[in-house]
């Protein structure tokens, strides 16, 4: 895990982009954040340098999901990078915190199935989700069309 004093670094970063945003398109900004997120997954990563993520469609979440993502992301208990056709979260990677931030995230209008999402990606050894329009779909998780 990211030590606190980095986290709060990349947290300014990503909050000076957001005090200045109307200087960017929201695709720059999603560029920008994309990098700082970038940043953040090095400094997180394990002994090895190798990362282990899931490829999920956006399919296995509600459009209020996706929205509450692009909408609250500075607010969120994990890391999130939204970008057009879906999003990069971390999974809640550290079983005695999942409890509280699943907690959270129900208090913040996330669906079961977003829970349900991060909970697969944990237990397949994943720290990342990317929730893609294009990416897999799973029969072991509930799907939606919208």
């Amino acid at each position: 895990m990211i030590d606190p004093k980095t986290l709060h670094e990349y947290e300014e970063k990503i909050l000076q982009l957001i005090d200045t945003r109307d200087a960017f398109t929201r695709s720059d900004l999603q560029g920008l954040v994309s990098v700082v997120v970038m940043e953040m997954l090095r400094e997180t990563k394990d002994p090895e340098g190798i990362y282990k993520y899931l490829d999920c469609s956006t399919g296995h979440v509600t459009e209020k999901d996706m929205k509450l993502l692009e909408d609250s992301t500075p607010d969120l208990p994990m890391m999130t990078a939204v970008y057009p056709e879906g999003a990069w979260v971390s999974s809640l990677h550290y079983a005695e915190e999942a409890e509280a931030e699943e907690d959270e995230l129900k208090q913040l209008g996330f669906s079961g199935a977003f829970l349900q999402v991060l909970a697969f990606a944990r237990e397949k050894g994943c720290k990342y989700v990317c929730l893609d329009r294009d990416a897999e779909i799973y029969d072991e998780l509930e799907q939606f069309e919208w």
